[in-house]
């Protein structure tokens, strides 16, 4: 059985430290919270001699939407969350849904890109994000001054709080009343999530990073191979090798420590600027999100074999690498006697 200390250790790999939290019972019966950050010392410090106990409740993190139903009944809320999952499915949005232990349903789902804007802006984002997959017709700019009786988000009971820094029950954390786990029910998988482009507000910051990586060549790389492979005339070849060159270049900001957000931010733009945008936002944002989160990185042997098939080794001479390369390509591999 998982429990909730291994997703704390995963989200700590990811996000650093973040706010957790857990009910308890009162000398009178009542209950109430006690708040920690994770990691830290007075976190080891409480749970060090009682390994049965662990947090029941997180924050819900920036680029993260949870959508909970929340009505009385655990029939309406079931009810409710299978209209929802046709809505992500027909939007193709990777989610994961999850019995809450007691009677809502909760869809947790991550866009990267929310990782580009200031604190302040992400309630908005989430909001409209929301709207657009609920389907929202009203005409008001937030759903408080919403008036419309038939709203979805009013009718199913939706718990606006939570697109705000808002605590969310941990993945199969025990709820406190029912003594029941928080379980994945079902996920899919259909990608990177994108933010749609009329969820977007204005982003100074965003515009900093254009700024920062420049127009042209947003990879920081001295080689001359990795400089050639983002020009313009790589991609001219008639040779099935962009996705590589694409793999390649997202690989040369992990490698330099880039940070993802801000690699998101130099890549669309050099695909925009260089390449006319040739690759979709979709496939830049899961090339970004698979070699970010994976071990692989592209070596010599993989970037000369992207430059054979260019017919552009000749990039490589000077280089006793590529020196050795150009030999065997002209000559051919020496046989052993």
């Amino acid at each position: 059985m998982k429990e909730p200390i291994d997703f704390m250790r995963l989200y700590k790999e990811k996000y650093g430290e973040f706010r957790v939290a857990i009910c308890l019972n009162g000398t009178e019966g009542n209950m109430y919270w006690k708040h920690f950050i994770y990691p830290s010392e007075e976190f080891s410090e409480y749970f060090k001699y009682a390994h049965s106990m662990q947090p029941g409740h997180r924050e819900i993190f920036q680029d993260e939407l949870v959508i909970e139903g929340d009505l009385p009944k655990r029939q309406d809320n079931l009810k409710n969350s299978k209209w929802i999952e046709e809505r992500l499915a027909g939007l193709n949005l990777t989610y994961k849904k999850y019995y809450s232990g007691s009677k809502s349903y909760h869809f947790h789902l991550f866009f990267p890109e929310l990782l580009n804007y200031e604190r302040k802006e992400i309630p908005q984002i989430k909001e409209r994000i929301l709207r657009y997959i609920t389907q929202c017709s009203s005409a008001s700019n937030s759903c408080k001054d919403c008036k419309m009786d038939t709203c979805k988000l009013r009718v199913q009971g939706i718990d606006l709080q939570l697109m705000k820094n808002h605590l969310i029950r941990l993945e199969y954390g025990i709820h406190n009343k029912t003594d029941r786990r928080k379980i994945l029910i079902k996920e899919r998988d259909f990608g990177v999530n994108l933010v749609p482009k009329f969820c977007i507000i204005k982003n100074k910051k965003l515009n900093n990073y254009y700024k920062e990586v420049g127009d042209f060549q947003p990879v920081y790389s001295k080689m001359p191979c990795i400089s050639l492979l983002q020009t313009k005339e790589a991609f001219a070849k008639k040779v099935d090798a962009r996705e590589r060159i694409l793999f390649v270049v997202v690989a040369q900001h992990k490698m330099n420590k880039v940070p993802q957000a801000k690699a998101i931010a130099a890549v669309l733009n050099w695909n925009e600027h260089a390449l006319n945008n040739h690759f979709t936002e979709s496939k830049v944002m899961s090339t970004i999100y698979s070699v970010y989160n994976s071990a692989r990185v592209p070596g010599c042997t993989y970037i000369k074999s992207i430059l054979r098939d260019l017919k552009m080794l000749e990039v490589c001479d000077g280089c006793k690498r590529g020196t050795a390369e150009r030999v065997v390509q002209e000559r051919g591999p020496v046989r052993k006697e």
